[in-house]
């Protein structure tokens, strides 16, 4: 979607051309590439523990770290992969997202009328919409400090 308003908003002219059949595949691919090596990453991680104790997972969805301290194994590297994996996909997104948001915003000062102005802020608001969304509820979920309270 940042390509999108990118090439919409930087070069409208050339729109058909940048976004066509095989450009957008190529971005369909990446991103269930990108998907299938993060699930599988967790995945591989899960398969390489040991579970001798309880059974039960006290949480209303079955999360990656309820089942580690369910593991009587060592979870130390198993723990840090799927945080890594997730950790880098999210760092290289962003970091696409700002790089073409700022060129967004570049082009859109260098706009002589305010009614493009209007109409390109327009374009880009589903988007910025749903990235706050997606990353916001990230940030809250597995970037804040675990609560005081038990879940018990």
């Amino acid at each position: 979607m940042a390509y999108d308003c990118f090439v919409a908003i930087c070069s409208p002219l050339l729109y058909s051309t940048k976004m066509s059949t095989k450009v957008c595949v190529q971005l369909l691919i990446v991103a269930y590439i990108g998907g299938f090596l993060s699930a599988s990453s967790s995945t591989f991680s899960f398969l390489s523990l040991f579970f001798c104790g309880p059974n039960r997972v006290n949480h209303f969805f079955c999360d990656f770290t309820p089942l580690l301290e369910l593991s009587c194994s060592d979870t130390c590297i198993p723990a840090v992969i799927p945080s890594f994996s997730a950790g880098s996909i999210i760092v290289v997104t962003v970091c696409i997202i700002a790089v073409s948001y700022i060129y967004i915003l570049i082009t859109i000062l260098k706009m002589c009328f305010t009614e493009r102005h209007h109409k390109a802020f327009s374009t880009c608001t589903s988007h910025l919409t749903a990235v706050t969304l997606f990353y916001g509820t990230i940030a809250f979920i597995y970037v804040m400090p675990n609560s005081s309270y038990s879940t018990d």
